[in-house]
Formats: structure tokens, sequence, C-alpha cells
């Protein structure tokens, strides 16, 4: 696959081994760990933010795929870009509580305790109170 992750259309699938051959693609072209930095208020704007927003194209259609990118959603939720961090939480909501990882709740308690924007901490007040059998 020689594509870059860069272009809104990189998500645009119903194949589930086209999502997986992005999601690999994205683990080796996104450093997880300069973005999952911790909760701030930025918009992610600019030539600094390019990773930021390269997740963002993932995350913003991978509720359609329950428990892929589990990785990426998770640096999500602890980004300083509150895009990256409302895609994150589009596609738990997505996944429905039944359908997310085993260990997800712990990163998403941590996500909702260091949560600067408010609006976005009831997001994932209401995500936590969820039940699982939905």
């Amino acid at each position: 696959m020689a594509e870059e992750i860069s272009g809104t259309t990189l998500m645009r699938t119903s194949d589930p081994a086209r999502v997986d051959r992005v999601i690999e693609l994205a683990l080796k072209q996104i450093d997880l760990s300069s973005i999952a930095t911790g909760a701030a208020d930025e918009m992610g704007l600019g030539p600094a933010y390019r990773q930021h927003s390269a997740l963002d194209f993932i995350l913003q259609d991978l509720g359609a795929f329950p428990g892929k990118g589990w990785s990426l959603v998770e640096a999500g939720l602890s980004s300083p870009v509150v895009r990256n961090r409302n895609m994150a939480l589009k596609t738990l909501g997505s996944w429905g509580r039944h359908q997310w990882p085993e260990g997800a709740v712990a990163p998403l308690s941590r996500a909702h305790g260091a949560e600067p924007v408010e609006d976005v901490r009831a997001r994932m007040a209401q995500l936590l109170a969820q039940e699982s059998d939905q």
C-alpha cells in the first residue's frame, strides 16, 4: 500500500482488510507517543499538527470497524488536540461499550479525569456510564 495518511478518502471503505492495511500504515507513519502527550485545548492547526490530522482521518471512520485500531483510539483520547479526542469518543460511541477492547475503560477514565474541556468531559462521562450489554 503506497498511500500516505493524509487524504479524507483513505478510510472511506467497507472492506475490513483495507482498514487493517490503513491501521498498519498508520502505526508505521504516526508517532502515537508524540500525539498522546495529554489533554489540552489545542486546535491542532498548522504543520506541527500534521500527525494529529492524519490520526483524525482514520478515527473519523473507524467507528464502522469495532475493536480495530484501539491503539489509535487510545492515543486520540490523550491528545492535546480537542478534535482528536472528539473523534476517539465518536469511535467508541459507534462501537458501543460491548465491543470495546478489554481494558478500554481505564484509559477512558484517565482521560475523563484529565479532560480540560467541559463538553468533551461530559461526553466521556456519558460513554463511561453506558452499560456493557447494550
